[in-house]
């Protein structure tokens, strides 16, 4: 992650924090892997929207690859890993062995959350580069919450929260 970036996150996160705390309240209530799956592939989506590249000329659920640059990927797994380390999870435990297919689906109604989302972070004057961040700390804070209440081992959570956030990433939305 750049140095630029670092500080715009840390001088930012108050913001992050707020946002990613509402977020978490439009998030999927039938189960922690679809809340997870959300927060992830929200985050992913942003990072693609961000990009130049012309949604609109492909179909939906089509995969863009390289869409999304390297250095974006980086910075989001680094802040992703070092919130969950932060708060006390092994970011290096991850096994992306127990993801079936089942755990790989993608949340075609995903983009129902983006418009009260943009308000949630316009509300907070978070940046537009910054609220990938949010919606993947609110995937870390169910993560977190599984692990607490020992729903979902870490080691899983933090598999679909890396996975899919590269799946949002890379896939045309559906609406």
């Amino acid at each position: 992650m750049s140095d630029a970036l670092f500080k715009q996150i840390e001088v930012s996160f108050p913001a992050i924090n707020a946002a990613s705390d509402e977020l978490l309240e439009l998030l999927p209530r039938e189960s922690i892997i679809a809340a997870i799956a959300s927060a992830a592939e929200l985050a992913g989506l942003l990072m693609l929207r961000a990009t130049p590249v012309d949604l609109s000329k492909f179909s939906a659920g089509s995969t863009l690859l390289g869409a999304v640059s390297d250095e974006s990927g980086i910075a989001i797994a680094q802040f992703v890993m070092g919130y969950v380390a932060g708060n006390g999870l092994n970011p290096k435990d991850v096994d992306y062995d127990a993801l079936t297919a089942e755990l790989q689906t993608y949340q075609k109604d995903l983009t129902r959350l983006e418009p009260t989302f943009a308000a949630i972070c316009e509300k907070h004057n978070l940046a537009g580069q910054l609220r990938p961040f949010a919606a993947a700390a609110a995937g870390g804070k169910v993560v977190l919450a599984g692990n607490a209440t020992q729903i979902l081992k870490p080691s899983i959570g933090l598999a679909l929260l890396m996975y899919h956030i590269a799946a949002g990433c890379k896939t045309v939305p559906y609406a």
